[in-house]
């Protein structure tokens, strides 16, 4: 997932929609508003708002986002790229420290 921060004077409408005809049905895209009136965050404090993007994007397919300017090429390498809505990156495997795997279905 990938927040845009716009600036001020930018409409984050029009922003979305660039991304929605550039990516297709690769990714949700949405507005922060389009997002929180969703319940993509659960409720959400006046605090924290701002710290959404104006523009969140989703990824629907196996596609990473990246702006390497900031996190440099070596992103790039990482094995595995979470932080979308798909039933696959909702269900990430859960690892004790212990090594062991979690079984969602032993009782605990």
């Amino acid at each position: 997932m990938m927040y845009l921060h716009t600036l001020p004077h930018a409409d984050p409408g029009q922003i979305a929609d660039l991304w929605r005809r550039a990516l297709g049905e690769s990714a949700w895209v949405l507005t922060r508003q389009e997002a929180v009136d969703a319940g993509w965050f659960g409720p959400v404090t006046d605090t924290a708002l701002p710290r959404i993007g104006n523009v969140i994007i989703a990824a629907r397919d196996d596609i990473a986002f990246f702006d390497t300017r900031r996190s440099g090429q070596g992103v790039r390498e990482m094995v595995g790229q979470h932080g979308s809505l798909t039933e696959l990156e909702r269900k990430v495997p859960l690892l004790e420290l212990t090594g062991r795997t979690f079984d969602p279905t032993t009782p605990v």
